[in-house]
């Protein structure tokens, strides 16, 4: 459910599912999918604008606090999350080559939402790098994923970064 408020943009209410699921799963003891969800939550606290708050995620989930990296969608998250926290940090050249090994992971896989949210991670990492040609192009890669597998909401927000 937390995917889908993240696709349509509302990440308030992607992070209220988020931490519903942490404290079910919590509650459950189900390590593996209490990991899964706390790998989300950094990226929809950052897309609040919550800087300081976000940091501490990544602090927390990079560090594996808890946590668990038992497949690849955590693997991939977790150098996800390790990009995120690089970049808001200034530390633009490191956040692009972890958001890259995201990437290298993410390609390895049928993850398409995991294969764009890394695209789209590294072209405005590339983008404030100041390779603006090179951030459009990894938008349209991105795209072209959302389009193939009929991701319509995650192409219309991918298109209007790009117009």
């Amino acid at each position: 459910m937390a995917q889908g408020w993240i696709e349509l943009g509302d990440f308030a209410a992607a992070e209220r599912a988020i931490r519903a699921c942490m404290e079910a799963m919590d509650r459950m003891g189900d390590l593996w999918a209490y990991s899964s969800a706390a790998w989300m939550l950094p990226g929809v606290v950052a897309r609040q604008g919550r800087r300081e708050e976000t940091l501490a995620l990544v602090d927390r989930v990079h560090g594996h606090d808890g946590l668990v990296v038992l497949d690849a969608d955590s693997a991939i998250y977790d150098r996800w999350v390790a990009a995120l926290g690089l970049h808001l940090r200034g530390r633009v050249a490191e956040a692009e080559v972890e958001c890259r090994a995201a990437l290298d992971l993410a390609a390895g896989t049928e993850l398409a939402i995991r294969q764009t949210m890394t695209l789209e991670q590294l072209a405005d990492i590339v983008e404030d790098a100041g390779r603006r040609d090179e951030a459009r192009q990894l938008r349209h890669d991105a795209l072209a994923i959302h389009e193939t597998h009929g991701n319509q909401v995650g192409a219309a927000r991918v298109r209007a970064l790009l117009s």
